[in-house]
């Protein structure tokens, strides 16, 4: 038989003068006449279905056999326990034993509300084709396009962040009107031969014009050159040159002839080659000029004029962007 306590019952111990809880005259040097009378205490009933004790709590000292008598010395009186299986409250200061836990024990924390889940902490599933759609789109937009719709459609399954998906596809997109742009300018350009600009040097009909009256933009036969006139032709019509820039030299010594016509060769290198477009067959085309004679150097000349010439011939005007590459 065992008690809240744990241990078994001590059965009450009748003195040698009688009674319950008595003790003997001259014990302890207590006068038993001065006294009160003490209770005798029930045994206590033992449970029918009483649960066994928790390991974990403390054993309650047994009862003394042989006590001072009186109302302090007197310890509680078990309480009775019951058929029905539930054990009586415990004593002040005890824990209840019994089969189930306190309120708010249990094992972990309630989620915060029915059916929600907890925040997702997994790695993304689409972060890594992301970021390699990303660095493919400004090489091959199509690619990075590509991956990143997989990055998008990944995350968004994921539940993740389908940033780095979108910044792929805005790149990809970007790379690729681009390449558009770029390769139609380039169309544009060998279909056309170039923007049109407007020459003011171009003439409606031909004519023949002294060389120190020519101007930036003339498309000349240089073949019918007499003493210094030149025949002056429209630029739309087969022609094997044309007046690109004119320069002003200084000084008042004449070079010669030789030095002269060289460092105007030197000087119109550079304007004539700017004028070319892209798409001029260079193969046959040179750079030329007209410089002033002696006689016209000491008349006060000093206009230098570029030209720029064919070994066959060739169409429209290099001044106005529409040259079509020599022939022949």
């Amino acid at each position: 038989m065992s008690t809240p306590s744990g241990h078994d019952p001590q059965p009450p111990t009748e003195p040698a003068g009688g009674g319950y809880g008595v003790v003997p005259s001259g014990s302890y040097g207590i006068d038993p006449s001065q006294q009160p009378p003490a209770q005798p205490q029930p045994p206590a009933t033992p449970p029918q279905y009483q649960p066994a004790a928790a390991p974990h709590q403390p054993a309650a000292p047994s009862a003394q056999p042989y006590q001072p008598a009186g109302p302090a010395a007197q310890p509680p009186a078990p309480q009775p326990q019951y058929a029905s299986g539930y054990a009586a409250a415990p004593p002040p200061g005890q824990t209840p034993t019994g089969t189930y836990a306190p309120p708010g024990a249990g094992y972990g924390q309630p989620p915060d509300g029915p059916g929600e889940q907890p925040p997702r902490t997994g790695p993304n599933p689409g972060t890594t084709i992301g970021w390699i759609g990303f660095g493919l789109a400004f090489v091959v937009g199509f690619i990075g396009i590509v991956l990143g719709a997989m990055s998008v459609t990944r995350s968004r399954r994921a539940g993740a962040s389908i940033r780095i998906g979108v910044v792929a596809i805005v790149v990809g997109v970007l790379q690729v009107l681009t390449v558009i742009v770029v390769v139609l300018a380039n169309l544009i350009v060998q279909l056309g031969g170039g923007p049109t600009r407007v020459n003011p040097g171009d003439v409606s009909q031909e004519q023949t014009v002294p060389v120190a009256d020519l101007v930036p933009g003339m498309c000349l036969d240089t073949t019918s050159i007499t003493d210094a006139d030149i025949l002056v032709v429209p630029c739309a019509q087969p022609h094997d040159g044309e007046v690109i820039a004119q320069l002003t030299r200084t000084g008042t010594a004449y070079p010669g002839d030789d030095t002269l016509y060289d460092d105007a060769i030197d000087e119109c290198y550079g304007p004539v080659s700017s004028a070319l477009p892209p798409t001029a067959n260079t193969q046959n085309l040179y750079v030329d000029a007209f410089v002033p004679t002696q006689e016209e150097w000491d008349a006060g000349s000093r206009m230098l004029s570029c030209l720029l010439v064919s070994d066959g011939t060739m169409t429209g005007s290099a001044t106005a962007g529409d040259l079509v590459a020599p022939i022949g």
